[in-house]
């Protein structure tokens, strides 16, 4: 694994180098990190003529003999953070492909980078706080930093 400076973001790269850069996933939750995720995968794009695709994933809470989509972070609230997402880009002359799902965040943003054939994905930097939330459930930049098998860029 290597890490490399770009920015001031982190970059762990396993195979990738930035000259083959073509297709960038950001993750995006509409907070002041993702939106940080959104400047740096313009400027990756622009430089690279990349393409851009955004993901938003509506997580699943624990209920009663399953799982279940939260009233307060359902579908609607994901299709404004997209909209949002599109906005932000396409000020920057980006327009990106806007992509949501449903379920548990880190591993369908792995899977839709692997599948839609996407070698970055960028993160912003998680939240060092949220106490016992994060510690039972984990960071899901991190998790997609230890498990994606693209380049993945973490943004400061």
């Amino acid at each position: 694994m290597t890490t490399v400076p770009f920015d001031g973001a982190t970059t762990r790269t396993e195979g990738h180098t930035f000259s083959s850069m073509s297709k960038i996933l950001v993750a995006y939750d509409g907070g002041d990190a993702s939106q940080d995720a959104i400047a740096t995968a313009a400027q990756l794009a622009r430089a690279t003529n990349a393409e851009v695709g955004v993901i938003s994933v509506v997580p699943l809470v624990p209920l009663r003999g399953g799982e279940t989509v939260n009233p307060w972070d359902d579908h609607g609230v994901h299709r404004d953070q997209l909209a949002q997402a599109r906005q932000l880009l396409e000020a920057r002359g980006i327009r990106p492909q806007l992509i949501q799902k449903t379920g548990h965040p880190a591993e369908l943003i792995e899977a839709v980078a692997e599948s839609g054939g996407y070698d970055t994905i960028v993160v912003g930097r998680p939240s060092r706080g949220r106490g016992l939330a994060r510690l039972l459930r984990g960071s899901v930049g991190w998790h997609i930093v230890e498990h994606a098998r693209a380049t993945v860029i973490v943004t400061p």
